[in-house]
């Protein structure tokens, strides 16, 4: 049963307990984490005697200025024969000893010391690679089985002797380059300067460094030592995410337990879905609510279908803080302004800006002005006396969504609800552009519209703690899958956590309305 067909029963829903004991922030992956399968590329190998490996590196340099465009820095350019996989060293005792039985001709034909990795070895190989992410029990357990996929592969075709180690005392493993980047004649041509009789062969690694250590480790097993170099292309860098953790870390108990009582307050007075979100202010490693808002999508609304999509926790929240900056900008402009003659103030001054850019004013200009700022008046005071309080009467709630909307009570921008009210703090915020750089969190992933007022709007961070996998925009593994805190094609970009309580038993009742 969804929540459009549930009716007013969605009104009357028991709330959430507001206490919680401790927990711990789990940093949301991007779309680029989850959704980018590893990629690899196909490079060739050698081996070369200790001495002789500085040289070699020199000739490598000169034939492939800049490893042919491909950046091979997250890989060990030298391994020692027992650091490589068994993989490795197996097709390495192949290309030997296809090598030495065709020695007579391999100088006619230089391809033919070179041995690579069958299509059906590297479908293995790319079919069944773990995701970009942290490695989880499972992944490991199916990357275990794709090494030993791999290894039998090979002993079907290699030597009887394939597990042993065929490189000579003091020798190196050597990568020289990308296969696409160089043929493998030009590359034998010039080893041949160096090294003698080079044995050379081909096999996959991970084009791109790895996100986590564990993730180096899992590939360094797999397919040549990996480096770990605490970057991430696919999202925010992991020492930003550590730091600002450990700034948030101390209080975020503290603004979860606020927002799960905001969200009971709210399904407790039939305002709305349990729902409940903070907006923090953090100003030397402090943080202070500057709006606290539940949801209100039942208030004054039909308890039936969507509600008012308006008044979900997030934008209500949102509109608070908001009307605190209007309010704190239009104080600032108004300054010194008292003594005007003008019927009102930001009238006046807009009057003032066109008589300086365009020269004296028409009488009929004049005259349309005097109408507009008499309209500009009888807003304010029609807004003035609205008040804060939903309107309740029986038949203005069922008259419609037209009627309400001409009743201007669609935006529930003002504190309605206890909660708002003694944490709602007018005076606005000092970060400029609305919400930039705030936190927000919340008890519920924000739908796709509600994250997308959360990025326009500039917050920093979000941190909720229940997942919506079928409505949520922030996670990017989800159903939805949009990930929207971390997109590159979008011109915002934020940091994102899942808040999980140390006892948290508590089930959604109704994993599929829109928070």
């Amino acid at each position: 049963m969804t929540q459009e067909t549930e009716g007013k029963a969605a009104c009357s829903k028991k709330g959430p307990d507001v206490a919680s004991q401790g927990g711990t922030l789990v940093a949301l992956k991007t779309t680029l984490e989850t959704r980018a399968r590893d990629s690899f590329i196909t490079v060739y190998v050698t081996s070369v005697p200790v001495k002789q490996a500085s040289g070699t590196l020199d000739v490598i340099r000169q034939l492939l200025p800049g490893d042919g465009g491909v950046d091979l820095q997250h890989l060990r350019r030298f391994a020692k024969a027992r650091d490589v996989p068994d993989l490795v060293r197996d097709v390495f005792a192949k290309a030997k000893s296809s090598a030495e039985v065709n020695s007579a001709t391999a100088s006619e034909n230089p391809v033919s010391g070179t041995v690579s990795l069958s299509a059906q070895e590297h479908k293995v190989i790319v079919s069944d690679a773990p995701n970009s992410g942290s490695v989880t029990p499972s992944s490991q357990t199916n990357a275990s089985a794709v090494v030993d996929d791999q290894a039998a592969l090979i002993a079907t075709t290699a030597d009887a002797g394939s597990r042993t180690d065929d490189t000579a005392p003091g020798e190196l493993f050597l990568i020289i380059g990308s296969t696409n980047a160089i043929s493998s004649a030009a590359v034998t041509k010039e080893l041949k300067t160096v090294v003698d009789n080079a044995v050379i062969f081909s096999i996959q690694v991970p084009r791109l460094a790895p996100t986590s250590q564990e993730q180096a480790i899992l590939w360094s097993s797999q397919y040549w030592p990996t480096v770990y170099k605490k970057s991430n292309p696919f999202g925010p860098h992991p020492s930003i995410v550590s730091r600002t953790e450990q700034e948030i870390r101390g209080e975020v108990e503290k603004w979860m337990d606020l927002a799960r009582e905001v969200a009971h307050q709210a399904n407790v007075t039939v305002s709305g879905e349990a729902v409940g979100v903070v907006i923090v202010e953090r100003k030397n490693g402090v943080g202070r609510p500057v709006a606290v808002a539940g949801d209100a999508r039942w208030a004054a609304w039909p308890c039936k279908g969507p509600g008012n999509v308006t008044a979900h926790a997030a934008l209500r929240a949102i509109a608070m803080v908001a009307a605190g900056v209007k309010a704190f900008n239009e104080s600032e402009q108004f300054t010194g302004n008292e003594s005007s003659s003008s019927p009102h103030p930001r009238v006046k001054t807009e009057l003032a800006d066109q008589v300086n850019e365009i020269g004296p004013v028409s009488t009929s200009q004049l005259e349309s002005e005097e109408f507009a700022a008499q309209r500009v008046i009888n807003a304010d005071f029609h807004s003035s006396q609205r008040g804060s309080q939903p309107n309740t009467n029986v038949a203005f709630i069922y008259a419609g969504r037209d009627k309400q909307v001409e009743g201007d009570i669609i935006f529930q921008d003002k504190p309605i609800l206890a909660a708002e009210k003694d944490h709602y703090d007018p005076s606005g915020t000092t970060g400029g552009y609305l919400c930039h750089d705030l936190e927000i969190y919340c008890t519920h992933e924000p739908c796709v519209m509600c994250s997308m007022a959360i990025l326009h709007s500039r917050f920093g961070k979000v941190i909720f703690q229940h997942r919506m996998p079928m409505t949520g925009g922030m996670c990017a593994d989800g159903d939805l899958s949009h990930g929207l805190f971390w997109r590159k094609e979008l011109n915002w970009t934020l940091l994102a956590w899942q808040w999980r309580p140390s006892s948290d038993d508590e089930k959604i009742e109704k994993a599929d309305f829109h928070a």
